[in-house]
């Protein structure tokens, strides 16, 4: 991405880039609070992405710091990968135990 910043701080000084990427209505439509956007090139299309920080600050998008976001990620996978081992354990001690009778 290109720029990352409160909605309205885009909107306002990067209006020709958007203009010229041709991302300004969806600029436009943004509700939430940050708007990351990334010009036109020869390599790829333009594009934006409206998001709310809840992790940090508008910016943290664009620098890639996700600290917040990585922690409650993380903490999922680690609960889904115990709860699936568990499940396992429990489903393979309940067919032993019902070959056994």
């Amino acid at each position: 991405m290109d720029t990352c910043d409160l909605t309205q701080v885009v909107q306002v000084n990067y209006a020709a880039q958007l203009a010229a990427s041709g991302l300004t209505t969806s600029a436009t439509n943004c509700d939430n609070k940050c708007l990351a956007a990334m010009w036109n090139t020869d390599d790829h299309d333009g594009d934006t992405f409206c998001y709310d920080h809840n992790w940090g600050d508008c910016s943290d998008f664009c620098d890639g710091d996700f600290p917040h976001l990585a922690g409650v990620c993380g903490g999922l996978g680690l609960i889904s990968f115990f709860m699936i081992v568990t499940l396992s354990i429990s489903l393979c001690c309940g067919l032993c135990n019902q070959r056994r009778y």
